[in-house]
């Protein structure tokens, strides 16, 4: 993302990646605080200023008036890449001492979770500016050798899809930061796995 430009990326069903671009003018940086409650018509296209990464156009919508990420690239079982996500850019933290980051989530259709068999998981990531993204760590997920490891949210098949959970971090804007991207990312071990989200807030704290 910069200043003139949306980019909307994709993978065909060729297995190669294609680009949409999209002109915006005013996308240097987005206010803060900044909120998306997704309550729009059905779409392939999320909208702005969101940037989707996907292997096909389907797999990062609007349905329902809710976010939508699904698909595994390989359908091989395996969570061994990220198959869909969606990622807000520059949103204006400067003079901030923290900021609070709330959604809500659940899973989308066949999603399932047995601890070291299957492990599909929404992830949702920040970096302030130009730093390293960062996992936000959680309580709720397993490693491969089934020892709890606190690192994402866990896509089981006792979820109501319809039911979203509440979630909100606090996380502290380090000195001289001046803006905050944030990404959902989903991997998950089959076609018709997948999360939804239902609304994304960005809200700034000064002392």
């Amino acid at each position: 993302l910069n200043s003139q430009h949306l980019w909307r990326v994709a993978m065909s069903l060729t297995g190669h990646w294609w680009i949409t671009l999209t002109h915006h003018p005013d996308c240097v940086a987005m206010s803060c605080p900044f909120s998306d409650d997704f309550n729009r018509g059905d779409n392939n296209d999320i909208g702005y200023p969101w940037v989707e990464r996907e292997r096909h156009v389907e797999d990062v919508v609007i349905a329902s008036g809710a976010a939508r990420l699904r698909d595994d690239a390989t359908d091989d079982g395996q969570q061994t890449e990220y198959e869909a996500d969606m990622t807000i850019s520059n949103i204006d933290v400067a003079g901030s001492s923290s900021i609070s980051l709330r959604y809500a989530w659940t899973k989308y259709g066949t999603a399932k979770t047995e601890p070291g068999v299957h492990d599909d998981r929404l992830n949702v990531w920040y970096r302030f500016d130009n730093d390293a993204w960062v996992l936000r760590h959680l309580v709720d997920a397993w490693d491969n050798n089934n020892n709890q490891n606190p690192s994402t949210h866990l896509l089981p098949s006792t979820l109501d899809e319809n039911v979203f959970a509440p979630e909100e971090w606090v996380i502290t804007v380090p000195p001289g930061r001046s803006t905050v991207d944030v990404r959902f990312a989903l991997r998950v071990s089959g076609s018709t796995d997948g999360a939804k989200i239902d609304y994304v807030e960005v809200i700034c704290q000064q002392d």
